[in-house]
């Protein structure tokens, strides 16, 4: 449990250029070092009880049942850390109170204790991580919650207000190892309720002929008890109808999917039926009804071992034979990476040659293998070309951008990735991380059957 609630903080930073609801790098670093003082018993802000005072800032707790010293001390330490954070954003919120959810009643609170920020204004980095309840009330978000009360281990026991249902929709491609088998029910329910912001009561496996519209699959829907928007609450949910909620894909596929797998031992691969672009670097017909999206970052150790072991054998066995085009998308996930990324992509588009670019990244990826850091001095040994010729006469960040946004809205953080696409199907099958070439054939076989 600790390993996911940590990444959900992890990925903030990495994801909020991504377009995804997560608190901003500074908050998340902020709140780390906070809650690390805080477990050394070093105080952050002395909060002092509220007054009676209109207009002031301060942090409302609001409990369900009675809470004890440990825990109201535990809850303080938590509205301190991010005290400490306002503060530096010009906004002092120094006081606190307690109250019952009887004294709140106007408000629809989906997890007990909740702290609510009662001030006229917050900082707008901190914004998404609070859902505004009114003009001048801001409850904390609950995964955020969580977070803080594991972190600031006060034993502070979190209930949830509302239940739901969970089901794990299965895909409709019968691939090896393309699904989700449950091993602990109990973890997983721990996680999809603490995720949704609902108590979790029921997993339950069903076909994908019941959920055929979904962006994904498997997919894990949430579907309350009783109405309310859970996506309000938690910033890793989407709103697919009135009562069905489907997890952020970049979210589920980086991190949910990843500690599945862990619980269950399975492989990473989701069904997906978001047609793709083909635009980039190619090898092959593009004509044929099978195509391979690769997303790869030249740095990446484990891209050079797709391009080492398992792409040289597609192409041997489909691309020379025309069975299917392999097109070659460029994702900067090493910062490194992105002058040299640029200069291929300007490499490419002067030379409009998918063979020799391809060819061009088995050279460089031999590199990586070795242990090399590939520079811009191996690119151009490699092709003969000054990059400062080369980019006077091209700028690849459209095409670099167009790469990078595909890769979003499939929910791809990392490199390696694989997409591969039927046309006659009309379906693809995405692969994150490295896989041999035996995972890719099964994958082939059933869209081609």
């Amino acid at each position: 449990m600790n390993l996911i609630v940590l990444n959900l903080l992890k990925m903030g930073a990495n994801l909020i250029s991504r377009y995804v609801i997560i608190l901003a790098i500074a908050s998340m670093v902020l709140i780390a070092v906070g809650m690390f003082l805080i477990s050394q018993g070093i105080p952050l802000q002395t909060l002092t009880p509220a007054r009676e005072e209109a207009g002031v800032c301060r942090f409302l707790i609001i409990y369900d049942k009675e809470l004890n010293e440990t825990s109201k001390k535990s809850l303080v330490s938590i509205a301190s850390v991010i005290s400490l954070y306002l503060s530096r954003s010009g906004v002092e919120c120094q006081e606190y109170k307690f109250l019952s959810k009887n004294e709140v009643s106007n408000y629809t609170i989906p997890v007990y204790p909740a702290l609510i920020v009662e001030s006229s204004t917050l900082p707008g980095d901190l914004s998404e991580a609070f859902l505004r309840l009114s003009s001048n009330h801001w409850l904390l978000k609950p995964p955020y919650l969580y977070y803080l009360v594991q972190s600031s281990g006060g034993g502070v026991s979190v209930e949830y207000v509302f239940s739901s249902k969970a089901y794990i929709v299965k895909s409709s491609i019968n691939i090896p190892n393309l699904g989700i088998h449950i091993e602990n029910v109990k973890e997983l329910k721990d996680v999809l309720s603490w995720t949704s912001s609902t108590k979790v009561i029921e997993i339950k496996k069903v076909e994908y002929n019941q959920y055929p519209n979904l962006p994904y699959y498997p997919s894990i829907i949430i579907i309350p008890m009783k109405s309310i928007n859970v996506s309000e609450y938690s910033p890793i949910v989407i709103n697919l109808d009135n009562d069905t909620f489907i997890y952020e894909p970049l979210w589920y596929n980086t991190y949910l999917l990843p500690y599945i797998s862990n619980i269950s031992m399975g492989n990473i691969m989701l069904e997906v039926h978001l047609k793709p672009s083909f635009k980039g670097p190619y090898v092959g017909n593009m004509n044929v009804p099978i195509k391979v999206i690769v997303f790869e970052d030249i740095n990446c150790p484990y891209c050079a071992r797709l391009f080492n072991n398992t792409l040289p054998l597609i192409y041997s066995k489909y691309v020379n034979r025309g069975y299917l085009a392999m097109i070659f998308n460029i994702l900067t996930v090493h910062e490194e990476s992105r002058k040299l990324h640029e200069a291929l992509a300007c490499y490419y588009l002067l030379k409009r040659d998918g063979k020799d670019y391809y060819e061009l990244l088995l050279k460089l990826y031999r590199l990586v293998i070795g242990g090399k850091s590939i520079s811009m001095n191996d690119f151009e040994k490699l092709t003969n070309v000054s990059s400062i010729k080369l980019f006077s006469k091209c700028n690849a960040t459209s095409i670099l951008n167009e790469f990078n946004e595909q890769a979003r809205r499939y929910g791809i953080a990392g490199t390696p990735a694989m997409l591969i696409w039927s046309d006659n199907k009309d379906v693809g099958v995405l692969i994150i991380g490295y896989v041999d070439v035996e995972v890719v054939n099964d994958v082939i076989k059933a869209l081609i059957r």
